[in-house]
């Protein structure tokens, strides 16, 4: 079975079509080639991941009462 997707940072949910984007391979510059977007499903959890600058994802989903996806 071929998964095409990644999964929400905040809440694990699959988010299809979904491409990080990078500014560069990790040599060029200090982002250590970490990317400039995060994958996120959801308003609730683009919420939650900006008002929790500095703590886990895992901390930020469970600050905003958001439940961990999990596939049945």
């Amino acid at each position: 079975m071929n998964i095409n997707h990644e999964t929400c940072d905040i809440c694990n949910k699959p988010v299809i079509g979904f491409e990080y984007e990078y500014c560069c391979n990790g040599q060029d510059c200090g982002c250590m080639g970490q990317p400039l977007n995060p994958c996120i499903c959801s308003k609730e959890c683009n919420d939650a991941i900006s008002k929790g600058i500095g703590t886990s994802f895992e901390a930020r989903r469970i600050h905003a009462g958001i439940e961990l996806y999990e596939a049945i």
